[in-house]
This record gives structure tokens, sequence and C-alpha cells, in this order.
């Protein structure tokens, strides 16, 4: 089953989301001075996707905000690692 409706990004996974370097190079990280500043200045959205699997999903975050230096950044998450996706 495919949601189309865009979810809410938790805090846990926000902190992870700002953890990646390529998240760290497209977005002013040292403007921002915590979890709260990013979230609040950063939109992002989060599509999961069931696989065949159970234990499967895919999440597609996109981001985009007010600090983007480049394009917005669309990470992937599959089997528990999250990247971004180039």
């Amino acid at each position: 089953m495919i949601r189309n409706k865009a979810l809410t990004i938790t805090k846990v996974e926000w902190e992870k989301i700002m953890q990646l370097p390529e998240v760290q190079e497209t977005f002013d990280i040292s403007s921002l001075n915590n979890l709260n500043d990013f979230a609040g200045r950063i939109y992002g959205a989060k599509f999961k996707f069931d696989m065949i699997a159970e234990e499967d999903e895919e999440i597609i975050y996109t981001l985009v905000g007010e600090v983007a230096k480049g394009e917005v950044l669309v990470l992937n998450k599959f089997n528990g690692v999250l990247k971004a996706m180039k």
C-alpha cells in the first residue's frame, strides 16, 4: 500500500536527519542553535511506502527551507539506512 498523505517528521527523525553530511552541506546548520531552530526553519514531509514483506518499508523525506543553499533535498530510508538521494 502506498500512502499519498504527507506524514509528520518526529523529533527523533529530525535529530537523525540533522546528522547527515548532505543535510549539513545543503542547509546552513551553523546558523541554527538547536533542533527546534532547524525544524522551525526547514520544511519537511515524509512519505511511507509499505513493501511486500511486512518488515520492509521505505520512507522518503523531502526537505526545503528558507536557509537552503541549494535545491530541495530528498532523503531515503530503506531497511533502517537513511541517506540522501542523488
